[in-house]
Parts: C-alpha cells; structure tokens; sequence
C-alpha cells in the first residue's frame, strides 16, 4: 500500500483516492462497503453518489447482503434516516461528513463534506476519469491522499 500525505490546509476538506488492483466492479464495490461498515462504527456518517438510480438501487440491495450478520444502516435518498445516505444525484441534504464518489464526474459539492472518497480500479474508463478529477483537486489547491490496495510493492 502506498500512501502520499495531504499538504492542504487544516480547512480544506480532505480527498483520498483508494485505487484498486481488480476489474470487477464487485472488488470495488465490496471495498466500498468494507469501508461504509468502518464509517458506521466510527459513528459518521456518509453520503455515496452513484451514476444512475439503478446503480443505487443494485448497491442498496448488494447492502443487505453483506455480511447479514452486521447490517449497515442505509437508505435510499433519506427515505429512512440512516447514517448512510445512496443517491444518484447530488444530495439535496447533504450529510457534510464523509461522500463517496461512485461517479465518474467531479463531485461540485465535495467541498460540503469533511472527506471525499474515491474508489478506483484498473477499468482503462475508470481511471482515465480518475485522473481528471485528481487532476481538477489539484488545480483547487487540495492534494489528494492516494492509497493503493492489492498490489505487490514491485509494481506501486
């Protein structure tokens, strides 16, 4: 795992790009859900935006099935209030903590949370459109945290 610090000031929200060695969009969405059960048992709570509503539809009910025996709380655009908000668009109640950028799009209102999230992997689409938004953080004057998952130290 390779791990490059923030040098952004104390008030600019933090971004962390987690860039996995994996295709299967199970991978990323498995890492995604490892990482919504750590948000919950920090006591925060997360924003994630997908492309579409079917995409959000498909992760809510992949939720449900992730280790039933410790349910992630979560809702559908706050249908129920629940620590973990899944949207297709950008949320009309943002949480301000944590937003996971399931999108290929820049997220315009990250700068309403405290921490952005962005998984990746090795998708050619995925990445080229990773890079963008990395690249656009950084012309904001933010320096992302980028941690890399599952490769050996040869290839990071």
């Amino acid at each position: 795992m390779s791990n490059t610090q923030t040098n952004t000031p104390s008030n600019s929200p933090e971004v962390v790009f987690y860039i996995l060695n994996s295709v299967e969009i199970s991978a990323r969405e498995h890492f995604m859900s490892k990482l919504l059960k750590k948000i919950v048992s920090e006591q925060r709570r997360a924003d994630v935006v997908f492309e579409t509503p079917a995409d959000a539809q498909r992760y809510d009910l992949s939720l449900w099935q992730y280790q039933p025996q410790s349910f992630i709380p979560h809702s559908l655009a706050n249908a129920e209030n629940a620590p973990i908000q899944l949207y297709h668009e950008a949320p009309t109640k943002p949480c301000n903590d944590i937003l996971l950028n399931h999108q290929t799009q820049f997220p315009e209102a990250f700068s309403r949370y405290q921490r952005t999230i962005e998984i990746l992997d090795q998708t050619p689409h995925l990445i080229e459109m990773g890079r963008q938004r990395f690249k656009h953080y950084r012309q904001l004057g933010i320096e992302p945290q980028v941690h890399k998952i599952g490769f050996s130290k040869e290839t990071t």
